[in-house]
């Protein structure tokens, strides 16, 4: 179980790095965690302090808990927008998930 939240948590960290366009050492300038140490955390090397955590969670506009689960925030889903595309993607056929599974990673592949 803790190895599991331990590559979670790893691998969060990295999406929301990336997703926010940040480079390791952007990350360390605006979370004043070090660079090194940020990567030894995406590269499941070391363990971060719930401070460090914390840190990077802010540096990164989102809750900590973001970081150990892909749940979407309670917090995202009070937006309008993002409560309508949930509703309608609920309503998809399974055939059409993989089309828009392919739409999205087209999309953020061109937010980098």
């Amino acid at each position: 179980m803790a190895d599991q939240l331990k590559e979670r948590f790893r691998k969060l960290l990295v999406l929301h790095r990336k997703r926010c366009g940040m480079t390791q050492p952007a990350l360390e300038e605006k979370s004043k965690v070090g660079k090194e140490m940020i990567s030894r955390i995406e590269r499941g090397v070391s363990e971060p302090s719930f401070e460090t955590i914390e840190k990077l969670a802010n540096a990164l506009g989102i809750d900590f808990a973001e970081l150990f689960t892909t749940e979407i925030p309670r917090s995202s889903l009070r937006s309008p927008e993002i409560a309508e595309i949930t509703v309608r993607v609920a309503g998809l056929n399974k055939k059409d998930l993989p089309v828009l599974h392919s739409f999205l990673d087209t999309l953020a592949g061109r937010e980098k």
